[in-house]
């Protein structure tokens, strides 16, 4: 785990108008393999953590574990995790049936249902969505 405290520009390409949303953000923290990058933001005096996910195909266990122990030695209130998990909450609910796959297939490990509990993680899709495919 590598921890930084680089000031960033951050612009957004909006209909041809190149807009900066934020005078800075710092960087807080990634890994070294490039699995996750957190930066901190700051609105109205409140400061979120928010960090990019790109979880691997295998070590999903080892990876959910460091990525747990990354972020409460961050000690933030406020976080949002988003991006590319590489596997599903429920495999009955988030993947559609074939006979080729089994059930349990692409399933997350034990640690990231550590790391939604201990960090009151909640998927916004399934939230959102209730119980559509």
């Amino acid at each position: 785990m590598l921890h930084f405290k680089e000031k960033i520009n951050v612009y957004i390409l909006m209909t041809g108008r190149l807009l900066n949303i934020f005078n800075f953000f710092c960087l807080k923290i990634k890994d070294k393999d490039g699995s996750f990058l957190g930066v901190e933001i700051e609105i109205n005096g409140i400061k979120i953590l928010i960090l990019g996910i790109y979880a691997p195909n295998t070590k999903k266990q080892n990876f959910f574990e460091d990525l747990r122990n990354s972020i409460l030695a961050l000690d933030y209130e406020n976080w949002c995790l988003l991006g590319d998990w590489n596997g599903v909450i429920d495999p009955s609910m988030d993947k559609l049936a074939s006979k080729d796959i089994k059930a349990s297939q692409g399933k997350l490990p034990k640690s990231f249902f550590d790391l939604m509990e201990i960090t009151q993680l909640q998927d916004i899709w399934r939230y959102k969505n209730g119980n559509a495919k």
